[in-house]
């Protein structure tokens, strides 16, 4: 994805939770990829080897895009507006970067610019998200962490 949010302090109150703006498809990029994976899936349920099966593509119009013509790129950029949301992965929020970058907050060993003392180790750091799941680069990125920490301490 292209589009990027933002999370930010709404107070200086520890207790108060951040502001959080997502910006999803903010990127006429992000939803123009959505429709051209639309356009793919609804040519594979075309294919003899799905029809085979019988697919079927389920023509239910999205109540706000019933204006436009179905299966039209207007309303599928439409129905990828209303039906997009967040999956839970989201990334980046504390990202690795030198200190040189106004935006990095954590360095390449995952400890916090300015901070002694403390590391961030999740998928926050990731300075952009992946195009895939994230469980596998948030699982290096703990073990990564985890073997900075321990050698941080003296351990071998």
């Amino acid at each position: 994805p292209k589009s990027r949010g933002y999370i930010e302090l709404k107070s200086n109150d520890p207790l108060e939770h951040p502001k959080i703006v997502v910006n999803y498809l903010k990127e006429d990029h992000d939803v123009k990829v959505l429709v051209e994976g639309i356009k793919f899936a609804v040519r594979l349920s075309e294919t003899d080897a799905l029809q085979a099966y019988g697919m079927d593509l389920d023509r239910t119009p999205v109540k706000a895009c019933q204006d436009k013509d179905f299966g039209s790129q207007e309303y599928w950029e439409c129905a990828v507006r209303q039906n997009t949301g967040a999956e839970n992965h989201q990334a980046g929020s504390c990202k690795m970067g030198p200190t040189s970058d106004p935006e990095a907050v954590v360095d390449h060993e995952l400890r916090v610019h300015g901070v002694r003392n403390l590391r961030v180790v999740d998928a926050s750091v990731m300075p952009k998200v992946t195009s895939g799941n994230t469980n596998a680069p948030i699982i290096m990125i703990a073990e990564k962490g985890a073997h900075l920490i321990r050698r941080a301490w003296g351990a071998r």
